[in-house]
């Protein structure tokens, strides 16, 4: 082999491995950004399961209609506040009830 064949060789070599990391660390990255949203979305959906537990065993203000916007308000107020988990409660005029929301990140559940 010529010394042009085995530079010509290394070049290959080193530009192939380059090449391979760049490829695995974009993968790296990848998963470790999927593994953060799957963490955020499991915050989010206990969250939620948080939330349904308390509404459901909070007392009733008024027989017809469980779910009194300032009942709800103070049986949420107990819950501990999350870091970063941002949680609100709207009116729905149209089907005159109420729409809970609880955001974290990019992700966002109502109920």
């Amino acid at each position: 082999m010529t010394l042009a064949e085995v530079m010509i060789s290394v070049l290959i070599l080193g530009i192939s491995s380059q090449v391979g990391l760049q490829g695995w660390t974009r993968t790296a990255q990848a998963a470790t950004a999927a593994d953060q949203l799957d963490q955020q979305r499991i915050q989010i959906e206990q969250r939620l399961l948080i939330t349904r537990r308390v509404l459901a065993t909070a007392p009733v203000v008024d027989r017809h209609c469980r779910f009194n916007g300032d009942a709800v308000d103070a049986a949420l107020e107990a819950l501990p506040v999350d870091s970063g988990i941002t949680a609100r409660l709207e009116p729905d005029p149209v089907i005159d009830g109420l729409w809970f929301t609880v955001a974290l990140g990019p992700l966002q559940r109502r109920q």
